[in-house]
Parts: structure tokens; sequence; C-alpha cells
């Protein structure tokens, strides 16, 4: 009876937070209500997060449907994190509702044309999209995934194939090199996973270089940088599950005493998988509700498979694209990063 109850909980919460999330998209100032008000006020500031994440068992935090959570490892000991958390609570003066969760399963990393399989071997990913690629008067052009798709840990370059779908042949399709690759955050969990394998020659004018929309057509990218994604439905192309949808529920998850925000979304609907093994890379998307002609690309799908206690709904991981591309021009020497502007 309590599971039921707890379910039951999540679902109404869950409602709530749609509406609210409608209502910060209209007219309607959420001011005016005191519960929104008081659910907007209240984030939990930087200096108390960090101390949280510092707490022996906790594996992370953040607001998931617009409540504040704490995840801890399987065998911590909960009633002593939450009676730590209710000294810091106290000391801080911040008394802002929280639910403490075990931690199921943790999320973990979905190794290895927009949506198109990738295989460096021995690991498989999806090819996210394309990027262009300007360094001075040089100009090249670059796919996206995730690092540990193409062995970016390791050092020297690596060769990175596509499997063409007529013959199930591999072919060669783009170089990864040490420093266009970068994963910031402790492994096997990175926050940043990014890297971007330069496109051989042979295969360049066969690149479809533009992104997806909910329809399959191809429409030109952008760089979603200051979207308010919370609550926002979104897409991805992977190279296992395909097309699937997904819902943001949170966008302030922290990992390992690291305050780099982590993208988290559930599959729509709460059944089924969002992605799986082997859609690592892959670009989640969402449509541009100004411009119907652009499709906005907000981050790379890196993992899944978070499962926090009795909630049944499983998460998967991202990051903010324009943060990985930014720490990837750092590490590149300046090489800037854009979507391209034609189609082929």
């Amino acid at each position: 009876m309590e599971q039921v109850f707890d379910q039951l909980t999540k679902e109404v919460r869950t409602l709530l937070f749609e509406i609210s999330c409608y209502l910060k998209k209209s007219k309607v100032d959420v001011g005016q209500n005191e519960e929104l008000a008081r659910r907007y006020s209240s984030a939990v500031d930087t200096d108390l997060r960090k101390e949280i994440l510092g707490i022996k068992g906790v594996y992370g935090a953040g607001t998931i449907y617009g409540q504040f959570e704490v995840h801890v490892d399987s065998d911590a000991d909960i009633p002593l994190v939450e009676a730590e958390m209710c000294r810091m609570m106290r000391q801080k003066n911040h008394f802002r509702q929280y639910i403490v969760r075990s931690v199921e399963r943790k999320t973990k990393p979905f190794a290895l044309c927009h949506g198109k399989e990738m295989v460096c071997q021995p690991r498989m990913g999806t090819l996210g999209g394309f990027v262009d690629g300007v360094d001075g008067s040089n100009r090249h052009l670059y796919g996206l995934t995730c690092a540990h798709v193409v062995n970016g840990q390791g050092e020297g370059r690596y060769e990175v194939f596509i499997r063409e779908e007529s013959n199930n042949q591999l072919l060669l399709f783009a170089r990864s090199y040490p420093n266009l690759t970068i994963s910031s955050g402790d492994v096997p969990n990175p926050l940043i996973d990014l890297a971007a394998v330069r496109v051989v020659d042979g295969v360049k004018n066969e690149c479809i270089k533009y992104l997806k929309d909910e329809n399959s057509e191809f429409k030109p990218g952008r760089v979603a940088a200051d979207v308010d994604l919370e609550g926002h439905f979104v897409y991805k192309y992977g190279a296992k599950t395909h097309f699937t949808k997904g819902r943001v529920c949170s966008t302030d998850y922290c990992l390992n005493n690291n305050l780099n925000y982590i993208v988290l979304v559930e599959n729509y609907g709460g059944v089924g998988y969002f992605a799986q093994e082997g859609d690592s890379g892959a670009m989640i998307c969402m449509p541009d509700e100004n411009e119907v002609y652009i499709v906005k690309a907000i981050g790379i799908l890196t993992g899944g498979d978070l499962a926090l206690g009795t909630d049944t709904r499983t998460k998967y991981a991202s990051f903010r694209l324009h943060d990985g591309l930014d720490k990837l021009t750092g590490k590149a020497g300046g090489i800037q990063f854009t979507f391209p502007n034609n189609f082929m």
C-alpha cells in the first residue's frame, strides 16, 4: 500500500510540475500564486549544495519535477544522511522541503548523419550531428558524439567508422584526436563527455549536415544556450532505439561533488526506454517555438538507466551542448564550432 501511495504522489507531483511549466511559458505571473512563488524562490544555493554533495554516501542531488531530492548509495546510512541534512538546513537557515532516495541503479555510459551508428572498436555509439570547426583560415567538418565512444581517454588517433545499412560493412568516416575529446568529472560518469571527430575527405559530400525534426525532416540546427529547459518535451535519434521522445525533469542535477549541472530526461509517458546502450552521442533536440524551420540542439546523451528507490521511471543524463562546445574549444586551441549553414 505504501508503494502505491508513493507512486500516486509522484504522479500528482508530475502533473503539478507540468501545469507550473505551462504557466511559466504563458503570460501568467507565477508570483500571483503563493505556492508557485515559493517553489521558484527557494532554490538550494551553491554553498549548501556543495556541502550536501560532500556528505558520506551521497551520490547526487538536484531538483526533479520541482522537488529537491538527495540521492544516496544503496548501502548508505539514510537516517545519518537525513540527520546531517537537517543540521545543514538549520545552520543555513534554509527550510526547503526535500526527499532522500536510495539509488537502485546508477547512471552508466551508453557505449557507442544524425542518429547513425558509429563504431570505434570495440565501442559503438551514435553520430549526434555535424559542426564546422574554424581555426584561422582552416575549416574542417566534424561529427559530434561522446568521448567514451571514440576512446577519447587514450593518447593518439583513432579511426571511426559508420556502418553502411545496405551491406552492413564498416566505412571509414572520421578520425578522433586527443585534443578534440573532453571528459570532465569522475569516470565512469563524466559530466561533460564530448568528442568532435574530423570527417575524412572521402565522405564529406555524403554527409547531411542538418538535424532531423520530430517528423524526420532535415532542418538547420542551432545551439540552445539560454533556454529554460525544465518541463520541456525533447526528442532524440539514436542508433539503437531510433526516434524517442522525453521530458526534461531536472536541469540542476549534480554528481560526485561537482557543481557542473546535468540535465535529466525521462521517457515521454513514463514507460519504455528513452535510450539504451548504443545511443550514446545522440543529440537531444527540441523544436524552436519561434522559428519552425530551426531545430534547437539541447545536449548530447551520455548515459542513463538511473533508478531511484520505488520510482519506476528511469532517468537519462545529458550535458548542455553549449557548455561542452565551450570547453572543447578551450582544449582544441581555440577552434570555433558552429552548426553548418548548408544542407550537404
